[in-house]
């Protein structure tokens, strides 16, 4: 298990499995398992919108997964690679919704951006990038949706090592290649 969601009914709650590329549906009051349905490699964080649907970014795609969240089926793949013919390599691992469920933005760790997705009906773009510090893992929206708060996995971004490092040194602050 990665990330544990509950529904806003108190219901359901879904659990994404990491290494089984899948979505546990589990009942909240007996702990009983009642579904399970495959998504996309390394699942990794989830949010569910107010029109039924699951979003679950896979960390070892550049997608995420728009699942429906009773019966599992995708509904749509959105892509969030800087480019359309990117390999694998965005690893987006976090997601936030837009209070008024216009948008969901998407932390992709291995680009150091925030993907803005405009939702739509039936098929969702992407609108842009947000540029962002060292290997975004988290994301949230202020409730009036005018401020977006990132959490930064290894800080401001990598800097140069001009003193170092040196194998006949023993490492240092001043030698390290990363703050």
């Amino acid at each position: 298990p990665y990330r544990v969601l509950a529904a806003p009914d108190g219901v359901r709650v879904y659990v994404s499995n990491w290494g089984a590329a899948t979505i546990s549906v589990i009942e909240a009051a007996s702990g009983a398992v009642r579904a399970t349905f495959n998504t996309g490699a390394h699942p990794s964080d989830m949010a569910l919108d107010g029109r039924g649907r699951l979003f679950v970014t896979c960390s070892n795609t550049n997608s995420v997964y728009v699942h429906d969240a009773q019966g599992g089926g995708v509904k749509e793949q959105i892509s969030v690679a800087l480019h359309p013919r990117s390999p694998p390599g965005s690893t987006p691992n976090a997601l936030a919704l837009a209070p008024d469920g216009s948008r969901l933005l998407v932390a992709n760790a291995d680009n150091n951006a925030v993907a803005v997705i405009a939702l739509g009906d039936t098929e969702s773009r992407v609108e842009g990038f947000i540029p962002t510090g060292w290997y975004p893992t988290a994301l949230s929206i202020s409730p009036d949706g005018r401020r977006l708060y990132v959490a930064n996995g290894k800080g401001q971004g990598s800097l140069p090592n001009p003193r170092g490092p040196q194998a006949d040194r023993p490492t240092t602050p001043e030698t390290q290649y990363t703050p």
